[in-house]
């Protein structure tokens, strides 16, 4: 029987939350330009800028403020951005037993462990739409 979406991005989830050995932060892979994002607490609102990206939430959810615009992403939801943007940012679900969980691809001429204002960014997709920030 095949899976579900659901059930994919739970098991993807369950392996972000496993390679981050459950510790919170901005995490590393492999491949240069993708980190994993852990965080176990709803967030203050940070000030930073959104690096050329694209991020998936798998778990939790985050606000993004660009302007008077307010983005939010959670597992139906991602987000590309293709141009560095001044944003404020803040995880608005999280806790110890679901945490914030996130991939993101940067643009590999920067990494976000340097930028604190970028830490646990996230991606955003609509069902009915994909909204992407030029």
């Amino acid at each position: 029987m095949s899976q579900q979406p659901h059930e994919y991005r739970e098991k993807l989830a369950r392996s972000i939350d496993r390679l981050t050995n459950r510790e919170n932060g901005v995490h590393p892979t492999s491949i240069p330009s993708l980190f994993l994002f852990r965080q176990n607490q709803v967030t203050d609102p940070k000030h930073g800028v959104h690096d050329r990206s694209i991020c998936f939430v798998f778990q939790g959810q985050k606000e993004v403020l660009l302007a008077q615009e307010r983005y939010r992403y959670d597992p139906a939801e991602y987000l590309v951005a293709s141009v560095q943007l001044p944003v404020i940012s803040q995880i608005t679900e999280a806790s110890p037993e679901a945490p914030y969980l996130a991939l993101n691809q940067f643009h590999p001429r920067r990494s976000p462990a340097s930028h604190e204002g970028i830490r646990n960014q996230t991606i955003s997709h609509r069902t009915s739409e994909t909204r992407i920030i030029y």
